[in-house]
């Protein structure tokens, strides 16, 4: 680690506040910021994507390597949606709860998750469709989810653990 001292090892501080929301890029509405674990946990299927693509380059070509590389970019992709829809749907359900059930964009959600659910699927079908990529392949790059996913267990702060804070 670098000499320079760290916010979060500093003895005596206060834990690190929650990052803020962000403005939505259409204006007035705010959007969630993802937690730090889903950050880690798509940059671990980002990363294991790339090794996994870097393995494929080495050992069978670049035309396997693409592959990998579009399952692993498709899996990574989608998780990094998912987690965006989820974040929305909880903080749009605690929009309405605080205004007792009333008005909101809460019901889009759902849509969109069933848009991006039907363009996935699209997509994958196209890929296969036209032979632009390797089925077993591009198989082989969506492990990146779940072996990033694992991976990143190993990576977690423990201060990021909210059972691990002392009180």
């Amino acid at each position: 680690m670098s000499g320079r001292a760290d916010y979060r090892e500093s003895p005596g501080l206060p834990p690190r506040p929650p990052r803020p929301e962000r403005p939505a890029a259409g204006g007035g509405r705010q959007r969630p910021a993802l937690d730090a674990r889903m950050r880690a946990y798509v940059a671990c299927v980002v990363l294991c994507g790339v090794a996994l693509s870097a393995g494929a380059l080495v050992l069978a070509g670049s035309r396997v390597a693409f592959s990998v590389a579009v399952g692993a970019g498709i899996a990574a992709g989608n998780l990094w949606l998912l987690s965006r829809i989820v974040a929305a749907l909880v903080a749009a359900s605690e929009e309405q709860t605080e205004q007792d059930g009333h008005g909101g964009w809460g019901w889009a959600w759902p849509l969109l998750a069933l848009i991006k659910m039907v363009s996935l699927f699209a997509l994958v079908w196209l890929l296969l469709r036209y032979e632009v990529v390797s089925p077993v392949a591009m198989l082989i790059g969506f492990g990146a989810l779940p072996a990033g996913i694992v991976l990143s267990v190993f990576f977690r702060r423990p201060e990021a653990d909210p059972k691990a804070r002392k009180p």
